[in-house]
């Protein structure tokens, strides 16, 4: 009698190993394409004003409208060391 593991009965699909997805990881996906400072802090888990302490040195891009400031996502993924 041979005994197998739960998980090496678990099926997955043909070339992929278990446990990864066959669809490429997209950062922040569910997140709008431009952000409030609330919003950006909220992905980095920091407060709102690291986020604009962040945009006035130059580390995270960020665009002003009037007062307010907005973060592009695409300057989010690439602060975190995406493309």
């Amino acid at each position: 009698m041979t005994r197998t593991s739960p998980m090496a009965s678990a099926a997955s699909p043909a070339g992929t190993p278990s446990g990864s997805t066959p669809h490429a990881y997209v950062p922040f996906e569910d997140l709008p394409d431009v952000l409030t400072t609330e919003q950006a802090a909220s992905a980095l888990q920091v407060d709102c004003k690291t986020v604009r302490s962040m945009v006035r040195r130059g580390e995270l891009r960020g665009v002003r409208c009037g007062r307010l400031i907005r973060i592009p996502k695409a300057a989010l993924v690439a602060f975190c060391g995406g493309e």
